[in-house]
């Protein structure tokens, strides 16, 4: 999700808001993996998972098998907080 949530950001999710909205931005984890994405509900269930940044991460696609097997949801995302880092020296 860098350009808008950018690694090591602080993150607020809603427990209790785990239905999947078109377009929102949700915390869940995958086969043990937390990530932060974009879901969009698809016709005959399936889900596509999109990054902010999909020029350099492609859509991926899940059946709605896929996604009740793999995927616990962890809540629609509604607030992050970036600390900035300190330049990087050469």
């Amino acid at each position: 999700m860098e350009r808008l949530i950018l690694d090591g950001a602080a993150i607020g999710f809603d427990l209790d808001d785990t239905s999947i909205i078109d377009g929102e931005i949700y915390a869940f984890n995958q086969l043990g993996m937390l990530r932060v994405k974009y879901l969009h509900r698809l016709p005959g269930g399936s889900v596509r998972i999109r990054s902010e940044n999909s020029e350099e991460f492609p859509d991926e696609f899940m059946t709605a098998e896929q996604f009740a097997e793999d995927v616990r949801m962890l809540g629609r995302v509604f607030w992050w907080s970036t600390v900035r880092r300190s330049p990087r020296r050469k």
